[in-house]
């Protein structure tokens, strides 16, 4: 439902699952992302932190960093991201997401090596990827002026407009 657009379907159902579970690290995680799709990056924040102090071994921890990280780019930082996202690439290559996060952020930074560096490894796993077609994703309905600077950040790292 989040990822669809529906973010107050998607709540009401998370926060059921943790008014049953309040140690579910899942939960704490997708309600991370729900924030980031709400325009709430600092609650995000607070949300992947707890998701990572109850599961800090958990198999799927790379995505409450990058969570983590997306919720720091939001409020305008960007090193630490950088960094995540980098550390994440390195520890598993085949997280896709990471290389648009690295080229998003890097763009955005003015390290334009990097992002085109990553640009290039983001289309060589996903060939079709275009900057329209994840623009229109249901995700950034509440999120028009971050989509915005997510999208020129794209282009100087140079993927497909269509």
């Amino acid at each position: 439902m989040s990822i669809c657009g529906d973010q107050e379907r998607a709540t009401t159902f998370i926060e059921k699952a943790l008014t049953l579970d309040p140690n579910n690290a899942w939960a704490w995680a997708r309600l991370g992302w729900v924030s980031l799709y709400k325009g709430e990056p600092t609650r995000a924040t607070e949300w992947f932190q707890r998701a990572m102090t109850l599961s800090p071994m958990d198999p799927l921890a790379f995505n409450m960093r990058i969570g983590m990280a997306a919720s720091m780019a939001m409020t305008g930082s960007l090193s630490q991201p950088i960094a995540i996202a980098r550390e994440l690439i390195t520890s598993h290559p085949d997280v896709i997401m990471s290389y648009r996060f690295l080229a998003t952020w890097s763009a955005m930074s003015g390290d334009l090596e990097t992002a085109r560096w990553a640009a290039q490894k983001l289309l060589a796993a996903q060939p079709g990827f275009t900057i329209e077609r994840y623009r229109s994703l249901p995700m950034f309905r509440h999120l028009p002026m971050w989509a915005d600077q997510v999208a020129e950040a794209l282009r100087l790292a140079g993927l497909p407009e269509c």
